[in-house]
């Protein structure tokens, strides 16, 4: 799939401030909340998003084509427990799914 937005802590929450995740459209037409990462990489996501809004990009990882895992498809077609597994754009460009 691929990201359409960020998944973040709200004010009072344990991740408050952090990218802790994202909205991801997938190739079914369907927007799942996938995240479940660990700290490091919510770290390294909130780092790099906060780099490049002081660089005046607000679309910091919009596009970029993912992976997701999940438990189970259920019969409606949505996705039991998704979470981000990893990136599959290519180097030159991040929203090429190789």
């Amino acid at each position: 799939g691929g990201v359409v937005g960020l998944s973040g802590g709200g004010p009072g929450l344990a991740n408050e401030g952090k990218v802790s995740g994202f909205e991801v459209l997938l190739e079914s037409g369907r927007v799942v909340s996938a995240n479940n990462i660990s700290q490091a990489l919510m770290e390294e996501f909130t780092s790099a998003v906060l780099t490049q809004e002081l660089n005046g990009d607000t679309q910091a990882y919009i596009g970029w084509a993912c992976q997701i895992k999940y438990m189970e498809e259920t019969p409606d077609g949505s996705l039991r427990h998704p979470s981000f597994d990893k990136w599959r754009g290519t180097e030159e460009d991040p929203t090429v799914k190789m």
